[in-house]
């Protein structure tokens, strides 16, 4: 289905007339209201233009992977973030990938193979950095770096405005004691149920049981995945493969659609599949019966809906992009947020969560866009140049530029990027 501007979508729908005034009658901000219109006009058009291009195409992916999101939408808006210092290098990268566009770095080595396990697929380098996304069997910990910024930009906003959770990243404790009980006995099994028992483990026990009576809209966020209740959540980072070479977008207004939301749906099942697992296998469990451990994770989640007692997947798409779970996530602690600022600013609860909202979400975006481009700039280092290679040094043009931030702006230990969990190697 093709994407058009419905004119019945206008707000000059029927009120256009036959006298010299009839012309917008009764619509304020005349002028911001006709150019609103014509860029919702450009935008369907657009939009039907990338529908047209082949599903392989990198312009229709970033496109549509980042169609609508408002976290993608912080890289080229306002000034950087105190926490998210990007370098010149990770910037041209993170706008490139953004639009779809080769990768000026790359262009030197497109072709050249990307060193992994020789079990594994062999990947030479793309114009676009989706092998060196994607490729499997690499040294490093590329991947595991970028899921801990994230995670660790998702705790510090918690942490920030005092909402209890466990997990997160360092000096916050883990979510191991939730089943440690019902699986200590088990030590020594074989690596495969090792596995599983790891598994089961989320990133995040989030605690929103009383925090929400309290803040702004509060009141009907009953749809929040978040609201007043306690909530295991698992972070997930999706790389540029064939989710988004199959997604057709026939409909891109339908989220559930998208790669991330994907995703994000599979991160229940699978810890529901492999609670079940563990119960018949560790515990005896029959098929079609709740086991210890399942139920222990059924006591975690909303309460009602099509999502109760389940676990929540945060998912970073390959282009910077958000599930939705995140902005419930952002909203729930944006609430909490914006109750603290409405005690010291004479502003509307609509206007303070909204602040809250914006400031939340600059912090995640940016967060993203830094963590791909960074992975990106590490493994080309790492996997394709040589260690004596005179190309290899992607980051040289802005050390002096590091060097004087880090000088005018040193790192004092209270709060700081590196203590946060935000530091990339060479990246600040």
């Amino acid at each position: 289905m093709l994407l058009v501007a419905s004119e019945t979508e206008s707000p000059f729908y029927k009120r256009v007339g036959d006298g010299k005034l009839a012309f917008g009658l009764g619509i304020q901000k005349l002028q911001k209201a006709c150019f609103d219109d014509i860029k919702r006009h450009r935008f369907a058009d657009i939009s039907r233009r990338a529908q047209q291009l082949p599903l392989d195409d990198p312009r229709r992916m970033a496109f549509f992977g980042r169609f609508n999101d408002k976290g993608v939408r912080q890289l080229l808006l306002g000034f950087a973030h105190p926490l998210v210092p990007l370098q010149s290098e990770e910037f041209r990268v993170a706008v490139q990938r953004s639009f779809g566009l080769p990768l000026a770095v790359l262009k030197a080595h497109v072709g050249e193979r990307i060193r992994n396990h020789e079990n594994m697929p062999r990947l030479v380098v793309d114009q676009y950095g989706h092998a060196l996304q994607s490729v499997t069997g690499a040294t490093g910990d590329a991947t595991r770096t970028l899921h801990d910024a994230f995670l660790a930009a998702l705790a510090h906003s918690l942490r920030e405005v005092g909402i209890k959770f466990k997990g997160g990243g360092r000096s916050n404790g883990s979510c191991k004691h939730i089943f440690s009980h019902l699986m200590h006995a088990f030590v020594g099994v074989d690596e495969l149920t090792l596995k599983k028992l790891n598994g089961i483990i989320a990133d995040l026990l989030v605690d929103f049981t009383n925090v929400g009576a309290s803040a702004p809209g509060g009141g009907d966020a009953g749809d929040s995945l978040f609201s007043l209740v306690r909530t295991l959540a698992d972070t997930k980072t999706l790389a540029c493969g064939k989710n988004y070479r199959s997604f057709r977008a026939e409909d891109p207004y339908k989220r559930k659609n998208y790669p991330v939301e994907q995703r994000a749906a599979l991160v229940p099942k699978q810890y529901l599949s492999k609670a079940r697992s563990l119960d018949q296998q560790l515990h005896g469990t029959p098929r079609g019966t709740v086991g210890p451990i399942e139920a222990k994770l059924l006591e975690y989640g909303a309460l009602d809906g099509p999502d109760a007692h389940a676990v929540v997947g945060l998912v970073l798409g390959a282009f910077g992009e958000l599930s939705t779970s995140c902005y419930s996530l952002c909203t729930s602690i944006a609430r909490v947020a914006a109750a603290r600022l409405l005690s010291f600013w004479k502003m509307s609860p609509e206007q303070g969560l909204a602040f809250s909202k914006q400031k939340i979400l600059r912090f995640w975006g940016l967060t993203g866009q830094r963590g791909w481009a960074r992975l990106i700039l590490d493994r080309l280092h790492d996997l394709v140049l040589s260690p004596d290679d005179s190309k290899g040094s992607t980051l040289d043009p802005d050390t002096v530029a590091h060097e004087h931030h880090s000088f005018f702006f040193p790192d004092n230990g209270h709060g700081a990027a590196n203590a946060a969990g935000f530091g990339w190697r060479n990246g600040g």
